[in-house]
């Protein structure tokens, strides 16, 4: 079967595939249920109905002040989630879950929602938040010792998420309709490899893919933890085809205890170049270091980033990536200029009892020649109360020189899980 041909059928290739291992599940249980055939259906329905729901609850308004329009932004939303996962039963589990985000008090900001979902707001700023109802996760999962095999639409987090996340800041996530591998048997080490049919984004847009995700994270005692991935994309929309590329790189990230100083240290390092129906030239890079160290309730780090970017060789993309996490929270750079992009910024953390807080300060630049892109200040305090309910705020101030506009961004929320 061709991959045009799986894209085509959709989910019925992944359930067939999903199903070989169900004769082998069977047969290892078939001795304690040959006699008790009875029991066994009560093992599944108990399963089914001792499951566990989740519920999650965030509330957030947002407001944006961005000098390249006249009008301000304002967004209210409420996201809802309520999940369902089973227990589970001969090496099987399936989860459900439900998602609404709706517009609670302000609907003063373009929300860049695809098709019907957009308000039509595009004379404000982006907050990119449109209303929606999905069924966000669908999955069946089974596992045979160390290895487990899920299929449906999932969350898939590499990483610190630098090149694959679910975008868990904004109201929706991104989620992904794939076919994942994931295996322990190697002591100290973690396998997984994804096959995504579909990338369903945070605005409500889907994307028809044929993408091949690898992931393998090794423990290496002292030295730390080594990630070595291959994130292989393919957009078959043609209108998406630029964003088709192979990305092949590794990331080691650490600590050790000097004198009373837990010191942190993490580098990393990419390479990135066009696939399959991409009608451009890519020939990028991506590298990454960053130390710092923690005493007590105090943690402060220093790093660089750098995304290379020219108009000849094409720009260092991250496109299935949880952006707003990494160079600045006013957004400025969820694409990368046409320069590329160097991010030298500093950091100091701290918390103490419920209370948490972070402050940054983030230099931008070009990668090619160091033409100054503009500076940013981000704030962000959070109180997680004795119920489990998380109170917070935070303020992004970009300064622009040769990118963008001056922004300021306020944002305040409350979650709640359970």
């Amino acid at each position: 079967m061709s991959i045009r041909i799986m894209n085509r059928q959709k989910w019925w290739s992944l359930v067939i595939v999903l199903a070989v291992p169900l004769p082998l599940a069977f047969a290892a249980d078939a001795a304690a249920q040959e006699n008790e055939s009875s029991a066994g259906a009560r093992d599944l329905w108990s399963a089914l109905r001792d499951g566990q729901f989740a519920v999650q609850l965030r509330l957030r308004p947002e407001s944006v002040s961005d000098e390249a329009f006249e009008l301000n932004a304002f967004a209210s939303t409420l996201s809802t989630a309520l999940g369902y996962k089973t227990l589970r039963w001969s090496g099987f589990q399936a989860f459900l879950e439900g998602q609404n985000v709706s517009v609670a008090g302000g609907d003063r900001y373009n929300n860049v929602g695809a098709g019907d979902l957009g308000n039509g707001h595009t004379d404000r700023p982006v907050v990119a938040d449109p209303a929606q109802t999905h069924f966000n996760r669908w999955w069946l999962e089974f596992t045979a010792g160390k290895t487990s095999t899920r299929a449906g639409r999932q969350e898939i987090l590499f990483d610190n998420h630098r090149f694959v996340g679910n975008v868990g800041w904004r109201q929706h996530h991104q989620t992904y309709e794939a076919l994942t591998f994931t295996s322990t048997d190697i002591p100290r080490t973690k396998l997984t490899y994804a096959f995504v049919d579909r990338v369903h984004r945070v605005n409500g847009a889907s994307q028809d893919n044929t993408t091949h995700l690898v992931n393998a994270s090794t423990d290496l005692g002292r030295v730390g933890e080594f990630s070595a991935y291959g994130y292989f994309l393919g957009f078959d929309d043609q209108a998406q085809a630029g964003l088709s590329t192979s990305t092949v790189g590794g990331q080691l990230k650490g600590s050790r205890p000097i004198g009373g100083v837990k010191v942190l240290y993490a580098a990393q390092a990419a390479v990135q170049r066009n696939r399959a129906n991409n009608p451009g030239t890519i020939r990028a890079n991506y590298q990454t270091l960053m130390v710092g160290g923690q005493s007590g309730w105090l943690t402060l780090q220093a790093s660089w980033e750098r995304l290379s970017g020219s108009p000849a060789d094409g720009q260092f993309t991250t496109t299935l990536a949880t952006l707003h996490a990494f160079n600045g929270w006013a957004d400025k750079f969820l694409k990368t200029p046409t320069k590329g992009l160097q991010d030298l910024r500093a950091m100091v953390a701290g918390k103490h009892g419920p209370v948490s807080w972070t402050a940054r300060y983030h230099d931008f630049r070009s990668a090619t020649r160091s033409d100054s892109y503009g500076s940013e200040v981000d704030l962000q305090v959070t109180y997680r109360s004795t119920w489990s309910q998380t109170f917070g705020g935070k303020v992004s101030l970009y300064r622009a020189d040769l990118h963008a506009s001056d922004t300021s961004k306020i944002w305040c929320w409350t979650a709640y899980s359970f």
